[in-house]
């Protein structure tokens, strides 16, 4: 486990919240195990008073480490938001991993069919030479 993640969870432990991530990480957590089950982007964003590129940078590099597992869909006010719950210990390694296999296959599709699909061809090209 990374010490920014060991950080984060002593952080929550204690009660000691000190950054906005902590802090996002904390209201996650507080609606995981209360009520629902899970919290969405706009009912933290509402909630905590961030800026919404504040939370998405945040929520994208704490769901990275595993802290966080996105799924499903709730629509509210006719526009849609992924479901958000706290990950277990015994969950993290898994999302990590899926998380990776994401990105990687986000960062192929840009290649393959997107901004850089002649570069891709060319470089397809000189390995098979």
């Amino acid at each position: 486990m990374k010490p920014k993640v060991k950080n984060w969870i002593n952080q929550l432990e204690n009660g000691n919240i000190k950054t906005n991530t902590t802090k996002i990480l904390y209201a996650i957590c507080k609606h995981t195990y209360r009520g629902k089950g899970y919290t969405n982007v706009n009912q933290l964003r509402t909630e905590l008073n961030l800026p919404h590129q504040t939370l998405t940078a945040i929520l994208s590099m704490v769901q990275d480490e595993g802290m966080i597992d996105m799924f499903g869909e709730v629509e509210i006010n006719k526009s849609k938001y992924q479901k958000i719950r706290y990950a277990k210990p015994s969950e993290r390694e898994a999302l990590i991993y899926n998380r990776r296999i994401d990105k990687f296959n986000q960062w192929l599709k840009r290649g393959v069919e997107g901004e850089y699909k002649d570069l891709f061809i060319n470089f397809l090209k000189s390995i098979q030479s």
